[in-house]
């Protein structure tokens, strides 16, 4: 009987610290995504502060003909 009772309160303690585990993961992952998702916000900014300069350079090309 008190053999049975040692491993039950085992196994809660890993259960425990399985759980706690669990948590620490899935507050990994929540700040992974927010990352992703600024490292993202930070791409599609660079992509439109390139496009408009390959705009301008070609309206420049455009205003003094040198060929």
């Amino acid at each position: 009987m008190e053999e049975l009772r040692e491993e039950m309160q085992n196994l809660l303690i890993e259960l425990t610290d399985l759980s706690t585990r669990n948590d620490e993961f899935a507050m990994e992952k929540d700040a992974d995504l927010a990352t992703i998702q600024d490292l993202e916000a930070q791409v599609a900014d660079y992509r439109r502060k390139y496009e408009r300069a390959k705009t301008d350079l070609r309206n420049i090309k455009g205003a003094f003909p040198f060929k």
